[in-house]
C-alpha cells in the first residue's frame, strides 16, 4: 500500500544508515507510515515532501514486546559503520573539516522506543517515539553529533469518521545537497486532519500542517498549509477526488509568499497485487512585492507487487520548496523514484533504490539571485540478513552524484554495515 507520507529523491539519498536500516516491530507503525487510503490521499497542502515511503526489505521481525492490555512498548538498539568518501559533499572531494581526499568513517548507535495504544486505523491509538543517534567520526577535526528524533501521533477511527494529531521533532547533522556541506537543523512539525463519509461514497476533510526549520548558518523558514478536498468513489476500487489548498511562507533572507493550488485526487485499487494514487494540480505562489509564478504540482505513486516475495513501486513528483542557502531564491523540484525489494530466503532478502531529481532555482523577485539548476542522482543497492527473531544485519552500497550550475557539483561514494537488535 502507498503511504501517506512522500519523501523526495533527494532526501530519500541523504538518510542517515541508522535511519535506513532500523528494524519496525510487528504491530509498530510510524507515524509517517499511516496508509494512503481513498480517504487520506495527501494534497500539495498537505506536505512539504514527496513521494515514496521506502523501505530495504526490512520486515517485522521481532513479535515480543513489553505489553500492558492495550498498551505495548517496543525498544531496540541499532549499530553501525560506515564509510564515506565525501562527507561532506564538496566539490572537490576535499571536504572541510574532512581527511586530505575528503573521506571519513562513521561510527553510530542509535536506540529506540515505541510506546503504542491500541492498533493503528481501530478506535483510538497513540503512538510515542524516540530515538537518538550517536556519531563518531574517524577524523578528529569532525565532531562528534547526537541527532534526536522525537515524534507522536494520534488516531481517532470511528464508523463515519477519522480524526488524527502527529507532533514531531528533530535534530540532526548531515550533508545537503543544495548547500553543499554540513548543515545542523531543528525541525518541529505539527499535523492535523480528519475526514467525514457524507455518504456510503462521498468523503470530505481537512488537513492542517505546520513545519518551522530552523538552521544555524542558513535561511530558518516556517510553513502553514491548509487543505481540503472530497473525494467520491466512482467504482469499488476507484475513487476521484477534488483538494484545494493554502500555504504560507515565511523565511529569513527572502519574502514571504502565500501559494493557492487546485489538484485532482485518485485511487485505483486495479487489483490486489496493483494500485495508484496521488494528486495532480495547479499552484499560484505570490511572494510579497515579488514574483508571482504558476506551476504544475503533484504526485503519482505505483505499486506492483507480482509475487508475495517481490515489491516493487515507481513515483513521479514535482513540488516547490524554500532554499536555505539562497537569498531571494527558491526552487521547483522535478524527481522520480524507484524501488525493489526481493525476499531471497526465509532469512535474506535484497533491496534496490534508485532516484532521480531537477531542481529548478528560481528568483522571488531580487536583483542578486542569478538562477541554478542541478540534477541529482543516487543508486543504493542493500541486502538484509535476519540473523535471528530479533537481530537483523544490514550491508549497503551508494553512489551519490550532484551536477549544478552552482560549481559545486560533486560525487559521492558509500557503504556501510549494521546491527539492529528489536524487540
Amino acid at each position: 500500500m502507498l503511504a501517506q507520507e512522500f519523501t523526495p529523491a533527494r532526501q530519500l539519498g541523504q538518510a542517515s544508515a541508522t535511519n535506513r536500516y532500523e528494524i519496525t516491530p510487528e504491530g509498530s507503525t510510524r507515524p509517517q507510515q499511516r496508509e494512503l487510503t481513498n480517504d487520506t490521499i495527501a494534497t500539495s497542502a498537505e506536505t512539504t515532501g514527496d513521494m515514496s515511503a521506502w523501505w530495504d526489505g526490512m520486515t517485522s521481525v521481532a513479535e515480543e514486546s513489553v505489553r500492558s492490555g492495550p498498551w505495548a512498548l517496543h525498544y531496540g538498539l541499532t549499530t553501525a559503520w560506515e564509510y564515506d568518501s565525501n562527507f561532506n559533499l564538496d566539490a572537490g572531494n576535499a571536504a572541510i573539516g574532512g581527511g586530505q581526499s575528503g573521506d571519513t568513517q562513521i561510527f553510530s548507535v542509535s536506540p529506540y522506543g515505541v510506546l503504542t495504544f491500541g492498533q493503528p486505523g481501530h478506535g483510538l491509538d497513540f503512538q510515542l517515539r524516540y530515538s537518538p543517534e550517536f556519531r563518531w567520526f574517524s577524523e578528529e577535526n569532525i565532531d562528534n553529533v547526537i541527532n534526536h528524533n522525537l515524534s507522536m501521533s494520534l488516531g481517532i477511527n470511528g464508523a463515519r469518521s477519522r480524526m488524527y494529531a502527529n507532533v514531531g521533532y528533530s535534530r540532526n547533522e548531515n550533508g545537503n545537497v543544495e548547500v553543499g556541506n554540513l548543515v545542523s537543523s531543528d525541525t518541529y512539525t505539527i499535523g492535523l486532519g480528519g475526514s467525514y463519509d457524507v455518504s456510503p461514497k462521498t468523503t470530505i476533510g481537512a488537513t492542517l500542517n505546520t513545519n518551522i526549520s530552523e538552521y544555524e548558518a542558513f535561511n530558518s523558514f516556517s510553513n502553514f498549509a491548509l487543505g481540503l478536498f472530497v473525494d467520491y468513489a466512482v467504482t469499488p476500487k476507484t475513487r476521484l477526488g477534488l483538494g484545494v489548498g493554502y500555504d504560507h511562507l515565511q523565511q529569513d533572507n527572502n519574502r514571504n509568499a502565500n501559494a493557492y493550488n487546485v489538484n485532482l485526487r485518485f485511487n485505483w485499487s486495479a487489483t490486489a497485487k496493483t494500485g495508484i494514487a496521488g494528486s495532480l494540480g495547479v499552484e499560484q505562489r505570490e511572494y510579497d512585492g515579488g514574483e508571482s509564478m504558476i506551476a504544475a504540482i503533484g504526485r503519482i505513486g505505483v505499486y506492483y507487487n507480482p509475487t508475495e516475495k517481490l515489491g516493487l513501486q515507481l513515483s513521479a513528483y514535482r513540488n516547490a520548496s524554500p532554499s536555505i542557502g539562497a537569498a531571494d531564491g527558491m526552487f521547483y523540484s522535478t524527481g522520480l523514484a524507484f524501488t525493489s525489494n526481493l525476499q531471497l530466503t526465509s532469512r535474506v532478502s535484497a533491496s534496490l533504490s534508485i532516484g532521480f531529481e531537477n531542481a529548478q532555482y528560481e528568483s522571488t523577485g531580487g536583483d542578486e539571485f542569478t538562477g541554478r539548476e542541478d540534477d541529482y542522482f543516487f543508486v543504493r543497492p542493500a541486502f538484509t540478513f535476519f540473523l535471528s527473531s530479533h537481530l537483523s544485519m544490514n550491508l549497503f552500497y551508494q553512489f551519490t552524484n550532484n551536477d549544478t550550475t552552482a560549481g559545486n557539483s560533486f560525487s559521492r561514494n558509500q557503504v556501510g554495515v549494521s546491527l539492529t537488535l528489536a524487540y
